[in-house]
């Protein structure tokens, strides 16, 4: 008894120390604080205006974790081994953008119940349209990190369709971080320019499975690889394509 107390009171000023020490060890367990929603209040009591802005900037927040979902998922792609951990924490970016917006549909539907001016009307219902492409955004990022654990010492991507796919993916991210932007700054909205970097990109993206298919067939790379590397850059093309309805979402405000 005499050893435990005095042990529990040696430790009592240490756990401070302690806790940052987890913290620092675990730090999905910081991102799953940091991202939750800190909007304020009942939307029925806020006025719509202020509404709205609150509801924008948990948007951004939105794209800021999707921001940091591609670059753990490029650099999971990128590693020779599959870290179950490092899934577990795509898996988990994934997650919380689902919840993120979820919340955001429902404070800005109840937002929408008041009435609005013509601009706050469209302004509404492109914010609910923009934490939908960037959840389904994660989604398929989600999905090209899944997909890597179906290759294997027997069948790897490798050569020229490796190169391929992550010359796709760089012109995706690109795209994605291009259309995104206009979120902080409407002066970057660039519709007609999107248009075509998006069915540029749609255009590589059909080429690329096609190589990859001849390649198949001449038998560079096992029947096996050819079925997953289909799905990859199908998932690249339609993150390009919701970064496109971003784009549009955008633009129907800055008209209204």
């Amino acid at each position: 008894t005499i050893f435990n107390v005095v042990a529990t009171l040696i430790f009592i000023p240490l756990l401070n120390i302690l806790a940052k020490v987890v913290i620092r060890i675990t730090p999905d367990a910081a991102i799953k604080e940091k991202n939750k929603l800190v909007l304020l209040g009942n939307p029925q009591d806020i006025v719509p205006a202020t509404a709205l802005a609150q509801a924008h900037v948990e948007v951004q927040k939105m794209k800021e974790l999707v921001d940091k979902m591609f670059l753990r998922t490029r650099s999971y792609l990128e590693s020779k081994s599959s870290d179950a951990r490092e899934l577990a924490k795509i898996k988990d970016y994934e997650r919380i953008t689902d919840n993120i917006q979820k919340e955001v549909t429902v404070f800005v539907g109840a937002v929408m119940e008041k009435a609005l001016s013509h601009h706050q009307s469209h302004q509404a219902q492109s914010l609910v349209r923009v934490a939908d492409e960037l959840e389904s955004v994660a989604d398929y990022l989600d999905k090209l990190a899944t997909y890597k654990t179906r290759f294997d010492e027997a069948n790897k991507l490798e050569g020229e369709a490796r190169k391929e796919l992550f010359d796709l993916m760089d012109g995706v991210e690109e795209f994605y971080h291009h259309t995104t932007r206009a979120l902080i700054n409407p002066e970057t909205l660039d519709p007609t320019g999107d248009t075509k970097r998006s069915e540029f990109l749609r255009i590589k993206a059909e080429k690329i499975r096609k190589n990859h298919l001849n390649r198949v067939g001449s038998g560079e790379y096992p029947a096996l690889t050819s079925l997953t590397f289909s799905d990859m850059v199908v998932a690249l093309r339609k993150i390009r394509s919701h970064c496109h309805n971003i784009t549009q979402a955008l633009e129907r405000v800055e008209e209204s």
